[in-house]
């Protein structure tokens, strides 16, 4: 039968759902036998010893977990303790609890991280009233294996999970926090990053040319540099065609705050995703960029080895070989490794979008 409040299925004979905890007997709900301690009550049962000892029952996605205790010399001690061991439970908190707990944290955070981490506790509902102290290391690696999902879809599981318990960890709810030991899957777009070709670029070009919109998203982050995560964070309102830039870069101080440059050839791609969203230049997230990536990949055959990020190594090389001055570069890739001669070098914003023009001229 199926649980009258989560609907999951359970055992027809069951008091109490073992997932969501909740009492089946309503008077909707078709009356049923009930013993003298139902499910989720715990059990009390006679030793080979002749000693006593009770026992409480829980699951934890599918998966039955028993808290017990030994050595009562009487049954009616085994069954007053029963309520120690429910007492000795309740000092942790379910998932659900601990999320809830961190909302005001959550809220402190941009609209899409939000998002990010509501999407990934979708994916723990299924366990959202399980204790935190319930779950093994086992456990927490079957609901990550379990995700229909690449890399990025079980990061961010991963990591809302390491929030979750930390928080309970923090809060004395468990002994330890195990989820920095859970395994990810291979990140298939990162590795050994090679350069797109100027067949590839010209590739590119033609398949933005012919109607493929996410051409221009690559384009985009080979012609002006990009770090792939910038596409959905960069916000179309910080666009300013007037000026050439735009600004909205990720990862350190340098790239979150310096500006980011538009020549003339990669302006009416900008602006054709400027215009179309109201959020951000790709208005997606990751794991919906990555799945369009591979989408793209195959169809074009593309490279094994060529990745989004490819884009930005090929506008700093294309930059070097033109001769670009050191110094220009690490102004337009927005890099901090040369912080000690950027404060001695000064570049306006005319001599940046000439050299970089100049590079990208050929392709």
């Amino acid at each position: 039968m199926k649980c009258i409040r989560c609907k999951r299925e359970i055992d027809i004979r069951s008091v109490f759902c073992m997932y969501c905890g909740a009492n089946q007997i309503t008077d909707e709900a078709p009356k049923r036998s009930v013993k003298k301690r139902g499910n989720g009550a715990g059990s009390v049962y006679k030793l080979p010893n002749d000693k006593w000892a009770c026992a409480r029952t829980w699951y934890v996605g599918g998966k039955r977990k028993t808290l017990r205790k030994k050595g009562f010399t009487t049954q009616k001690e085994a069954s007053e303790y029963l309520s120690q061991l429910d007492k000795k439970r309740s000092k942790s908190i379910t998932i659900a609890q601990a999320y809830e707990a961190l909302q005001p944290t959550f809220a402190k955070l941009s609209e899409k991280r939000q998002k990010t981490y509501q999407s990934a506790y979708k994916h723990l509902q299924d366990v959202e009233m399980v204790n935190v102290d319930a779950f093994e290391l086992s456990d927490l690696q079957n609901i990550i294996d379990d995700v229909d999902g690449g890399f990025y879809t079980k990061r961010y599981i991963k990591d809302l999970l390491n929030k979750i318990f930390t928080y309970a960890y923090i809060d004395g709810k468990v002994e330890r926090n195990v989820v920095p030991h859970l395994v990810l899957p291979k990140n298939e777009a990162t590795g050994e990053k090679t350069v797109f070709t100027e067949q590839e670029i010209q590739l590119l070009w033609h398949c933005w040319n012919t109607g493929e919109e996410f051409a221009g998203y690559l384009l985009i982050l080979l012609y002006c540099g990009l770090r792939t995560g910038e596409l959905w964070s960069i916000e179309s309102s910080s666009v300013d065609f007037e000026k050439h830039i735009m600004f909205g870069g990720i990862k350190t101080a340098k790239g979150k705050n310096a500006p980011i440059f538009i020549i003339d050839k990669i302006e009416p791609v900008i602006r054709h995703f400027a215009e179309k969203s109201s959020t951000t230049l790709y208005p997606g997230n990751a794991t919906a960029f990555y799945r369009a990536w591979q989408a793209f990949k195959e169809k074009h055959q593309l490279r094994d080895e060529l990745q989004p990020y490819s884009a930005r190594h090929t506008c700093a090389t294309l930059l070097s070989k033109a001769g670009v001055p050191e110094a220009v570069i690490m102004d337009i890739t927005r890099h901090t490794s040369y912080d000690t001669t950027l404060k001695y070098t000064h570049i306006d914003t005319e001599s940046v979008l000439d050299n970089l023009s100049k590079a990208m001229s050929g392709v």
